[in-house]
């Protein structure tokens, strides 16, 4: 599947969820919510015969550690991973998203930074791959029969095994939108996460701005320095692991071990942290706001600016591709 085909059925998926009142994320779901999507993904890859083990080497086993704790703290900071504190945040129209934005891009710049260092020394990952073709079938079918019996359970899930399904056959992923400017001459990732961005976005707003949903889901008080060192951690991470929070149930689906060790110490760490650590001290010691743009510039000067900076957004990556700049400074 098109990775732009994947950006536009997402979009799909997070508009229905939302009005149907499940609306996307990771850290703040429900461990039930976190399986059916996983499941969706190992359904997907089994069903395609893209399922199988793949081993890292022991200095990609220390990474992956280290960008699950990179991501965990980082999500606690920002209130959230980068669906639940960027993706969901945006298209509900808060400021506090674009704080984040800026966290996870100059995030990933460092993580790819760290990449480039690691290139020099020529070092490259070993990674043991064992495929069971034969199998697959089999847990395709095993996996379906779950997925179906957890849907007369609560009909709703299946857009959580949906999204699964389109995560692991798209390969949608903020990780790759965050180096493809480095590099890559192509902008295809990019295009489908602002594809994702811009449609949902629309979408949101109409049924917010004709009262159809509540107009403060999603609005986090992470506007401020919070939503910003969270976001760069968490790109920190993301680079790291080699996917970002959504991407790693595709690839751990896919039977990617790397990636199952990230997202378990991301949720584990987030987990903890909000166990035993208050966000609202924090929030008062760095004045982390909320801020919901419509009460500020009404519903359609709201929309205006969301739109903008996605446009800037594919302006940047359309004139780096052309005039490779980044991939100049950074590859070559």
């Amino acid at each position: 599947m098109d990775v732009r085909l994947g950006g536009l059925l997402l979009a799909i998926l997070l508009v229905l969820g939302e009005y149907l009142g499940e609306p996307w994320g990771i850290t703040n779901q429900p461990f039930l919510n976190l399986f059916v999507l996983w499941l969706g993904a190992f359904f997907s890859a089994n069903l395609f015969r893209e399922c199988g083990i793949r081993i890292p080497d022991s200095q990609e086993w220390i990474k992956s550690i280290i960008a699950g704790l990179l991501m965990g703290i980082g999500a606690f900071l920002s209130l959230g991973d980068n669906v639940t504190s960027f993706v969901m945040p945006f298209v509900n129209l808060s400021g506090g998203a674009l704080v984040v934005l800026v966290g996870l891009w100059i995030g990933g710049l460092i993580g790819v930074k760290y990449q480039l260092w690691e290139l020099e020394r020529q070092r490259q990952s070993k990674a043991v791959q064992i495929r069971f073709p034969k199998l697959n079938p089999i847990l395709a079918l095993l996996s379906l029969g779950a997925l179906v019996w957890v849907a007369f359970k609560s009909w709703v899930l299946i857009l959580w095994a949906a999204i699964g399904m389109v995560l692991q056959k798209s390969h949608w992923c903020m990780g790759n939108t965050l180096k493809e400017p480095f590099f890559s001459e192509k902008t295809i990732n990019n295009q489908a996460v602002i594809l994702t961005l811009g449609l949902a976005t629309l979408g949101i707003w109409g049924l917010k701005s004709y009262q159809v949903l509540n107009p403060y889901t999603y609005v986090l008080p992470n506007f401020g320095l919070l939503g910003l060192l969270g976001g760069i951690l968490f790109g920190v991470g993301i680079i790291l692991a080699g996917s970002c929070g959504a991407s790693l149930f595709a690839k751990s689906g896919e039977g990617d071990l790397k990636s199952l060790v990230a997202l378990g110490v991301l949720i584990g760490s987030y987990k903890f942290l909000t166990s035993f650590l208050s966000f609202a001290t924090l929030e008062g010691i760095f004045n982390g706001k909320t801020v919901y743009l419509p009460t500020y510039i009404c519903y359609s000067g709201a929309l205006l600016i969301p739109l903008l900076v996605l446009g800037g957004w594919i302006i940047f990556v359309w004139w780096n591709s052309k005039t490779k700049k980044l991939i100049k400074r950074y590859y070559f």
